[in-house]
């Protein structure tokens, strides 16, 4: 993903675009992401990903900076197809909260999830998932979540909040007292992660 160019930048590739960007000053190292012994390679990333993000706005609505584009936030479904330059799906979960919506008509919708997710995972398929208002204690709301995988027979998706931190349940695990995490991972029921989450976004395979 990343050349050093002639001229003392660096090109940094995604799926089928690319960013030139100059290097880091301390200014923005210290505004984007801390990245613990593992070097500015991040921190390169950020700014790259904030310069596509620029790009692909209409002039008058750019940032003036690259991390300022990007701390605007966004579409989690969008970053997953310029990473991996394939096309993305995204599934809504509005129909685990509509009260409306018939037994067979929730069952539907959660089995093709399902099947979605056992695809992705067998394919090793990139996944995220995103919240707006959670109830789940441990949980964050309005933020995106990496799904690392889908285990079938526990019916339960594998989870990675990528601030991190560890919570430990004060009674029942659940939905009422949420989900053990360590490094940020955890698992949850499907028909719990549904009624929490808001949606999943799951990278395409490219066509043969």
């Amino acid at each position: 993903m990343f050349k050093a160019e002639d001229d003392g930048r660096w090109r940094v590739t995604f799926g089928r675009d690319s960013a030139v960007v100059s290097p880091l000053t301390d200014a923005e190292i210290a505004l984007s992401s801390s990245n613990e012994n593992d070097g500015l390679w991040v921190n390169l990333y950020e700014k790259a990903l904030g310069t596509c993000l620029n790009q692909a706005r209409p002039a008058d609505q750019r940032a003036s900076e690259a991390l300022d584009a990007l701390a605007r936030g966004g579409s989690s479904t969008k970053i997953l197809s310029l990473l991996t330059g394939h096309e993305v799906t995204r599934l809504s979960f509005a129909f685990a909260k509509d009260a409306k919506l018939d037994a067979a008509e929730r069952a539907a919708r959660l089995d093709r999830i399902r099947h979605e997710l056992s695809s992705a995972t067998a394919d090793r398929r990139l996944m995220t998932t995103r919240t707006v208002l959670v109830s789940t204690p441990g949980l964050t709301p309005n933020h995106a979540y990496a799904l690392l995988d889908y285990d079938e027979k526990a019916d339960t998706v594998r989870l990675w909040n990528p601030h991190g931190g560890e919570f430990k349940p004060k009674g029942e695990t659940g939905p009422d007292h949420g989900y053990p995490t360590k490094d940020g991972i955890f698992r949850m029921p499907v028909s719990d992660w549904v009624s929490q989450f808001s949606s999943v976004s799951l990278e395409q395979a490219p066509p043969r």
